[in-house]
């Protein structure tokens, strides 16, 4: 069974037509749109340069496709790499990466599709797209950080027999320069303990934290956080016969996850917080209503979970248990006490939230 491999780039007036060739058994199509005018290379010159860089075979260890994306608009201009293995489960790698003219970019792109195919191409390969229109975008452009994986052309060829099939290429990881990442929150809480009954509340908060991130996307295994929250906490009124004892409150809170880890769709983090719970009781329709106004620090322990739905939005899933560091009651005269709160609250929330990379 052959290998695809697919080079498309997405602009948003284009006009588009396939170029196909083989490359021993590997079929590699090439589908260009961009704006018209575009320095961008060919489809054609796309599969040239990818057959004057494979040095070798491609390797039938190699992944069962590669899908090469380039983005050429107003932002600029970004390319990714996504490869699916051969493997029962299909592995699914990604490698995004931008470049200052379309030209350098389609040169960043053909390299890494030969050194996936080549796993030990990136020792003396490097790619050069030939035309025109690309020589002279070329020369007068700065050469961009893409263009840094490419080697001295000075620099040995390997043999071709040695140990070339023992290695499954992967797709490379994100690199490992760490930037600030943050977004907001917002969703659905319930906890129990601290009203007399099961206590629902709406949460809405920032985060604020550093992740691995090449510019485009970030990846947050490894990451860490820091969390304001606010919980807002839907009243609850205890009927007492004569009248009722209504509370409400509100649970500002400080948390702060050390790490992260799991797998690019889901990461897990173990969490501290410290907040204050603040509480609002009053007596209803008894002959002299009181009110009371209660806060109540606590330190808590947690678990949350974040699955990935796209690169900007997630699904946080979170529990907790907080443990009160006073003790707190409500007494009403002549009926005595009304509520005690517990030693300890537990709560889970679901909420969504946003990434900024």
């Amino acid at each position: 069974m052959g290998i695809v491999v697919f080079l498309a780039s997405f602009t948003e007036a284009s006009a588009s037509a396939q170029e196909t060739t083989h490359l021993g058994d590997v079929t590699v199509s090439a589908t260009l749109h961009a704006p018209e005018g575009s320095s961008c290379p060919s489809e054609k010159k796309l599969l040239d340069a990818i057959r004057r860089s494979l040095s070798h075979a491609p390797s039938d260890e190699g992944p069962a496709s590669v899908e090469v994306v380039i983005a050429v608009d107003a932002k600029g201009n970004v390319g990714s790499v996504r490869t699916i293995g051969r493997d029962a489960d299909k592995t699914i790698g990604k490698r995004t990466t931008r470049a200052k003219s379309c030209v350098h970019l389609a040169e960043a792109l053909v390299l890494i599709v030969v050194q996936t195919l080549d796993p030990l191409a990136d020792e003396s390969t490097s790619a050069t797209i030939d035309g025109d229109d690309t020589d002279a975008e070329r020369g007068s452009t700065e050469t961009p950080a893409a263009d840094d994986d490419r080697k001295s052309p000075a620099t040995p060829s390997p043999s071709p027999r040695s140990g070339r099939r023992a290695r499954h290429p992967q797709a490379q990881p994100l690199p490992s320069s760490r930037r600030v990442v943050f977004g907001a929150m917002a969703g659905a809480s319930v906890a129990t303990g601290i009203f007399p009954s099961l206590t629902p509340g709406a949460y809405f908060g920032l985060w604020l934290g550093t992740a691995r991130s090449n510019g485009v996307e970030a990846d947050l295994r490894g990451s860490q956080r820091l969390e304001a929250s606010t919980t807002i906490l839907f009243p609850s009124t205890l009927d007492l016969g004569e009248g009722s004892f209504q509370f409400r409150g509100v649970r500002p809170q400080l948390s702060g996850c050390p790490t992260s880890f799991g797998t690019n769709a889901t990461q897990a983090s173990p969490c501290l917080s410290l907040g204050a719970l603040w509480v609002d009781a009053s007596a209803r329709d008894f002959a002299q209503n009181t009110g009371t106004l209660s806060v109540v620090p606590y330190v808590g322990l947690g678990a949350m979970v974040r699955v990935h739905l796209t690169d900007t939005i997630g699904l946080r899933l979170a529990v907790d248990a907080s443990a009160f560091l006073r003790r707190a009651e409500w007494v009403l005269r002549p009926v005595g006490v009304v509520h005690e709160l517990a030693p300890v609250s537990f709560g889970g929330t679901v909420a969504v939230e946003s990434l900024r990379p």
